[in-house]
């Protein structure tokens, strides 16, 4: 059949390029077809979908994956190719341009009635389902749209070219497509309605499903995002696979008194997606010192994948069949204001996807990751929260005397470049334009600073400009506007490096220039010390600590950075 006659091709911004049709296979494995956005460069050359570098990553994924690209129908939302931006990318098709040919797609779907689709990447994940996040919503089945007059389930997958950029995406490229062989094998997995989710239960439902034995996973549902100021106003519990229970804490709620009770048990052992924040939080509004740690999936999953997100959003995705929950950005910032029921089913889904996450991931950790986790990752939580608690000292003469003679230099300078130059420093586009550069970041500049610019002297005047600035504005300024009593009281995060090295946030302790590290000082009988993982300052540290462990190690000549790299890894 001729589909392109199908297509209102006048109204398309893309008549008048070369049609590639789709591939049908000779030999088809199963009706499984895979629908992608447009044909590219070399797709105008063979007139076969995925035929390109995308192709060849298609191939090798499916491959993986048991598939044979060869065996299988493809297409694509468009069939002419866009046109290219600047740099020789091809850009997206249109909503338009997707519209116009989409009477195209809907005969190919009825005529070869798949049992499968595989929508690779975002807007074919849309045109097809809706759904718009493909991040979040990879790796799940979602029916196919009214508007195709046809019944089918859709995997979402990453788009081809995006893995080829990322290549840490490949192997979860590759386990999203076995869900084909799955799907075709097994039908379409359970539904959400054989979850059981209790919803504000009273305190003996809540004590009974409580006291049922196995890992407990638990969540917060907060005021906001900092551990001395926000409150608990909710708490989720899930035992088991399909599960959960969450409530909404009100003042002198007879269940607080339960949940203190079960949290603070050593003998309850539970799981928790980013168990810091939690910890601190629960310590600090209700009094609850948690007990009983033995699972973290953020923490595991940084064990694991290290270059990969941590949030349990994306967890989701990776390891479980559990459709995207989570709301907008937006929306979650007026959590407070959601109402009853939405809040608790909301947080009931983190809860159980919390212990689904610990379950699946559980499967492939190491025995060597498993025992870091518990030893070492877990036991650490407390520590850093007493010590995020605790705060860090400022020096508040001296931050207050930086601040107030760098503001009269700030605006001199600021009056100087636009009378000299015409610009104003800190817009990236006026300094693009003066200096006829395609970027007007530090490294540009200094780039053509180092190597003796006749404007050498006007971009150093801006790049001091924007120094000043930022060390007025984020390093003192920003630093102020944290102060609790004199103090700053910095998140320290276990989990927010690839290297795994210990970071801190809001502020960022790790990145503050030498000559404003003053700004923090020790107590009365106290010391700051600074230092690097260096094997100098790991045998200062061993005596300082003191370690004796550590310290004999170095005795006895160990390489302690390749052990610590030899245990991640094993």
């Amino acid at each position: 059949m001729d589909y392109q006659c199908l297509c209102n091709c006048q109204e398309c911004t893309l008549k008048g390029n070369k049609v590639v049709l789709p591939y049908v296979p000779l030999d088809p494995i199963a009706k499984v077809l895979l629908v992608g956005q447009a044909p590219g460069k070399t797709e105008l050359v063979t007139g076969v979908p995925f035929t390109g570098p995308a192709g060849k990553m298609l191939y090798a994924c499916l491959m993986g994956a048991g598939l044979d690209k060869r065996r299988l129908y493809i297409t694509n939302l468009v069939s002419c190719k866009p046109p290219e931006d600047k740099k020789g990318n091809d850009l997206p098709p249109t909503p338009r341009e997707i519209m116009n040919c989409n009477p195209r797609l809907r005969q190919e779907i009825l005529d070869i009635k798949p049992t499968i689709i595989v929508a690779l990447g975002g807007p074919a994940l849309y045109e097809l389902t809706g759904q718009d996040k493909i991040q979040t919503a990879r790796g799940g089945m979602y029916p196919l749209r009214d508007k195709y007059q046809y019944d089918c389930s859709v995997l979402a997958v990453l788009h081809p070219s995006y893995v080829m950029r990322q290549r840490q995406w490949v192997e979860t490229t590759i386990k999203d497509l076995k869900e084909v062989g799955k799907f075709l094998l097994n039908g379409a997995p359970p539904k959400e309605q054989d979850y059981e989710f209790l919803v504000d239960p009273p305190l003996p439902m809540l004590e009974e499903y409580l006291s049922r034995p196995g890992i407990l996973a638990f969540d917060t549902e907060t005021t906001g995002l900092n551990t001395r100021l926000d409150q608990v106003i909710g708490m989720s519990f899930s035992n088991s696979y399909t599960s959960a229970a969450a409530i909404l804490l009100v003042p002198d709620d007879p269940r607080a008194a339960l949940v203190k009770r079960v949290l603070e048990d050593p003998s309850i052992l539970k799981a928790t997606q980013n168990g810091s924040f939690d910890c601190a939080i629960l310590h600090s509004s209700l009094g609850i010192d948690v007990q009983g740690m033995s699972y973290d999936t953020r923490l595991a999953e940084q064990l694991m994948n290290s270059d990969m997100p941590t949030t349990l959003d994306h967890l989701r995705a990776v390891y479980t069949k559990i459709k995207p929950y989570k709301p907008s950005k937006s929306e979650m910032k007026t959590i407070t204001h959601w109402g009853k029921q939405r809040m608790l089913e909301y947080a009931n889904w983190d809860a159980v996807c919390t212990y689904q996450v610990m379950v699946e991931q559980k499967k492939v950790l190491t025995d060597g990751q498993l025992h870091l986790l518990e030893t070492l990752l877990l036991p650490l939580v407390p520590a850093l929260n007493s010590m995020s608690e605790k705060g860090v000292l400022v020096d508040i003469n001296y931050l207050a005397g930086r601040y107030a003679a760098n503001i009269p230099r700030l605006k001199s300078l600021e009056e100087d470049i636009q009378q000299r130059l015409g610009i104003n420093p800190h817009s990236p586009k006026q300094v693009k334009e003066l200096f006829q550069l395609s970027a007007s970041d530090r490294p540009t500049l200094e780039y053509y600073i180092e190597r003796g610019d006749p404007r050498a002297e006007n971009m150093q005047l801006v790049l001091e400009c924007r120094d000043l600035k930022k060390e007025s504005g984020t390093y003192l300024k920003g630093l102020f506007d944290r102060l609790e009593d004199g103090y700053v009281h910095t998140s320290y995060l276990p989990d927010g490096t690839g290297t795994g090295r210990l970071s801190s946030r809001d502020p960022n302790l790790q990145n503050i220039p030498k000559h404003l590290r003053r700004l923090y000082i020790a107590e009365p009988g106290c010391y700051l010390v600074s230092g690097d993982y260096k094997q100098l300052e790991l045998w200062v540290g061993s005596v300082i600590a003191p370690c004796e462990i550590l310290h004999q190690d170095l005795l006895n000549g160990v390489d302690v950075h390749s052990l610590v790299a030899a245990e991640i890894k094993d």
